[in-house]
């Protein structure tokens, strides 16, 4: 997902719809970040993680209602860690958002 954060914004039309696609797919499987070896424990689950990331690779292909959805769900997460992601990741976009239409071309 970082990889395709990084370009986004080269992608085709086509290619972002077909990488938002791929993204909900992966979003949908239930054992998403649950298998994350942290050498403390056995396994503990980062899925907050990879959702949020998801959520800012979402809201870069166009899919801001999803994202925001996403983010959404984590500014009230009892792990304060979590919702500094979540503010941080919203915030983002919402630079991302107003870079764009203002003409400049630039990414938070």
């Amino acid at each position: 997902m970082h990889y395709l954060i990084e370009i986004a914004h080269l992608l085709s039309p086509g290619l972002r719809e077909e990488a938002a696609r791929k993204t909900a797919l992966l979003l949908e499987d239930p054992r998403l970040g649950a298998d994350w070896g942290s050498g403390v424990q056995a396994s503990i689950s980062i899925r907050w993680n990879v959702e949020l990331t998801a959520a800012y690779l979402l809201g870069l292909l166009g899919q801001e209602t999803d994202a925001g959805r996403i983010v959404d769900a984590y500014g009230n997460d009892e792990h304060v860690y979590v919702r500094n992601m979540a503010r941080i990741i919203g915030e983002r976009l919402a630079n991302n958002r107003i870079s764009t239409t203002s003409g400049k071309v630039s990414q938070a």
